[in-house]
């Protein structure tokens, strides 16, 4: 087996990708008597079938093949990122070994509620092991609910949250999306990487309407239709407000879109691209702007980030999350239900709502010049 993965790697490389993408990289090994799980068995933990010893030789072999390639002529080192679902950060530990992957995922805060401790936790749970740089932040991704929905629930993500949002109808959307742009925010002012899943930067909801016949999920028919599985978040995302699958799929001689795998809601149009560059106030704009500012602020990358505010900001009991990162910059997210003082700062230079009078509104976050 690890010829096979090694003439494939060299075969991605060759033809000049940047990386590649481990998918269940805690779950490749097996123990080979395949024994009986029996008991409760925590989610993500050590088992017969998960986190296997085996796997870090392994992962040592591919770096040793990526570092392999010259970087010169190339935007950078090829890299590779592990999708690793753990329980505790002890878990997590030996991915990080140097020589091993370069990046492993880290979700915790698609894990958290929305409630500024849960976020501190889990950034400082992540930080204690490593930096972001090795452990890149996301706030979603294609197997979880998208988080312009899975903000209106209060708790994290987990297996039933996609049925509790089918259950919730319409219910709190307005809520969900304005707390999706600030988790936004959130997470491109953490230090060292942030992936953003397709779709995020549009403020895409779960669809959560799709019919059964239409289903490809193979989760929804190894449950018999008990799990609505994933398809909500893999959507296709929407171009151009109108049209058979609203622009997603060109046809290979530049003709009308041909009709996508899965179904789009008929107001996805609204959502699209097309729909949303002229709008200043729109998510995608709102990440574009995060993004250059994150770019181009000294503050923002690499680094380290020290929490401030007010006492006891972002622990048990308080809905203000905040943090300072050097030279100059605050990122203060309100999470609570009541408009919270902003901390002292010269300039507002980005914030996911509207901000005046020197308060932020409930689930709202703000950039600052400090």
């Amino acid at each position: 087996m690890p010829a096979l993965f090694e003439d494939v790697i060299g075969f991605w490389l060759d033809r000049g990708v940047a990386g590649l993408r481990v998918d269940v990289a805690h779950g490749i090994f097996k123990d080979p008597q395949l024994p009986d799980l029996t008991g409760p068995q925590p989610l993500n933990a050590p088992s017969p079938y998960r986190h296997r010893p085996e796997l870090q030789p392994l992962y040592r072999s591919w770096r040793a093949i990526l570092d392999s390639y010259p970087a010169a002529g190339f935007p950078g080192a090829r890299t590779a990122i592990g999708e690793v679902w753990y329980d505790t950060p002890e878990t997590l530990a030996p991915y990080l070994e140097p020589g091993g992957l370069p990046q492993v995922f880290n979700f915790q805060l698609i894990l958290a509620g929305w409630r500024a401790a849960e976020f501190r936790a889990g950034i400082d749970s992540a930080l204690a092991v490593t930096g972001g740089s090795r452990a890149p932040w996301v706030i979603g991704n294609h197997d979880v609910a998208r988080p312009a929905s899975r903000y209106r629930l209060d708790e994290g993500f987990t297996p039933q949250t996609v049925s509790r949002l089918i259950a919730l109808g319409d219910q709190n959307a307005e809520t969900g999306a304005r707390r999706a742009r600030a988790a936004a925010l959130v997470l491109l002012a953490l230090p060292g990487s942030a992936y953003i899943y397709q779709g995020e930067e549009l403020g895409l909801p779960e669809v959560t309407g799709i019919g059964d016949e239409a289903r490809q999920d193979p989760r929804f028919f190894r449950t018999r239709g008990e799990s609505p599985g994933r398809d909500g978040c893999r959507v296709p995302i929407p171009w151009s407000r109108t049209g058979p699958g609203f622009g997603f799929s060109l046809t290979s001689q530049g003709d009308g879109p041909a009709s996508p795998w899965l179904p789009a809601p008929a107001e996805w149009g609204r959502y699209s691209v097309e729909s949303q560059l002229d709008d200043e106030h729109s998510t995608l704009n709102l990440y574009r702007a995060a993004l250059r500012l994150r770019r181009d602020h000294p503050a923002l990358g690499p680094g380290a980030l020290r929490w401030v505010g007010q006492e006891g900001a972002g622990q048990e009991g308080s809905d203000l999350l905040c943090f300072a990162r050097e030279p100059g910059f605050i990122l203060a997210a309100n999470f609570g239900h009541a408009p919270a003082p902003l901390p002292a700062h010269r300039e507002v230079l980005l914030a996911s709502g509207p901000v005046t009078g020197g308060s932020l509104p409930p689930d709202t976050a703000a950039w600052l010049s400090a």
